[in-house]
């Protein structure tokens, strides 16, 4: 065999079997590139960074009344830098300067312009308006950056997860998801696109993403959970809560790459499938058991995709939900949200950071000694919120390393 032929075998053989580099196989699905890292990053033991955190942002056992926060759901920054923590069981969001002062309350309970109830989303415009979703009052509401509502858009169907400013005209936000009803057999429940572009009038626009096909109602709805981000130039970044899976999309939506990363506990297959029982007067609805991947995603100027990753699954202990009850009478609804923990734990070790280069290939890691749900970063700071345990947010400086 000439030395030619034997090169282009080669070359085949490689093709054929995905190129592995440095910790990571890189092959091409379907047109889509994919990335599976295999290691603990290409920094290995000489990270690029280094984080330095600078401060918190409320505790439980705090009696300053401005930083109190009750199940915080979301946080957002301006061009000037100051941080918003939209603070839901207060029904108010609490506006700080970079340095950590407090500045000003917006909101508070009720159904008038400017109020809220158990506000679950907050983003901040260009200009500094903001917008806030009520899932339990079916409203979208616009800010001024003083805190004046401009208008409000009501929504048929209930808001999941986060919705956010999508360029000058559009907002983003993930698909609502329909739980299987019984008798349905239809594995097509739980498979609506990843994401839903609107325009700021609420007429739909497009979509964006392909969830993953369990083949399976109830299994569809849970794997495809995803939590996302919108970068500097328009790019969105997906991570997939219960999948080992992240993705980048073009402003357009077109997918540019899709990266998995080395986890020690099972990830892409449900633990059980979950099941749907009904009797003559009740629904009972078990959802599918599987195991927790990663809680957010967000990107710096430099293109880096930074993951909040379960290191592991958390302990019994660990655990923390909302409750959510709504009551009727005389035509009207009340909503009463609480949080519920299996245990007094506020710190733990369960939790990493997974930073990716602008193509997916893993970096590096940085483990965390706090419960973290949410991430945002501007420039060289780096915030992470807790919802349910301290209730906090903590600020990290970026440092690069020569």
């Amino acid at each position: 065999m000439t030395k030619l032929r034997m090169m282009c075998l080669l070359v085949l053989l490689v093709a054929a079997a995905g190129l592995t580099v440095s910790g990571q196989k890189i092959e091409t699905i379907d047109g889509v590139r994919v990335v599976h890292n295999q290691g603990k990053g290409k920094w290995g033991k000489s990270p690029r960074i280094r984080l330095e955190k600078v401060r918190t942002l409320g505790d439980i056992e705090t009696m300053d009344e401005t930083v109190a926060f009750y199940m915080p759901m979301d946080i957002a920054l301006d061009a000037s830098g100051n941080l918003y923590v939209l603070d839901t069981g207060n029904h108010r969001i609490q506006k700080f300067s970079p340095q950590g002062s407090y500045i000003a309350t917006i909101g508070r309970k009720g159904q008038g312009p400017g109020e809220f109830v158990y506000p679950y989303s907050l983003a901040v415009d260009t200009d500094g308006g903001l917008i806030v979703t009520s899932p339990y009052s079916n409203r979208i509401q616009f800010l001024e950056k003083n805190g004046k509502e401009v208008r409000s858009l009501a929504v048929n169907e209930q808001i999941t997860r986060y919705i956010r400013f999508f360029g000058p005209q559009y907002l983003l936000m993930a698909s609502e998801r329909r739980t299987p009803i019984p008798g349905e057999e239809d594995h097509q429940n739980g498979l609506e696109p990843l994401l839903q572009v609107i325009d700021r009038e609420g007429k739909f626009i497009r979509t964006i993403g392909k969830p993953k096909d369990f083949d399976h109602g109830l299994i569809n709805t849970k794997a495809n959970d995803i939590a996302f981000h919108i970068g500097s130039n328009q790019d969105i970044y997906v991570t997939f809560t219960n999948l080992n899976r992240v993705e980048k999309y073009s402003p357009e939506g077109a997918i540019l790459w899709r990266a998995d990363r080395k986890l020690d506990y099972k990830s892409d297959k449900p633990l059980d499938k979950g099941r749907i029982e009904s009797s003559k007067n009740n629904i009972s609805i078990q959802s599918p058991k599987m195991n927790r991947c990663s809680e957010a995603i967000s990107s710096d100027d430099h293109g880096r995709v930074w993951v909040i990753t379960l290191d592991r699954q958390l302990k019994e202990e660990e655990t923390a939900h909302t409750s959510v009850s709504i009551s009727h009478s005389d035509g009207n609804s009340t909503v009463t949200m609480a949080t519920r923990s299996e245990g007094e734990v506020y710190a733990t070790d369960a939790f990493r950071l997974d930073v990716f280069d602008p193509e997916g290939v893993l970096l590096g890691q940085f483990p965390l000694d706090h419960f973290a749900d949410i991430i945002l970063i501007s420039g060289d700071r780096l915030f992470i919120l807790d919802k349910l345990r301290r209730m906090q947010v903590i600020e990290y400086r970026i440092h690069a390393i020569n």
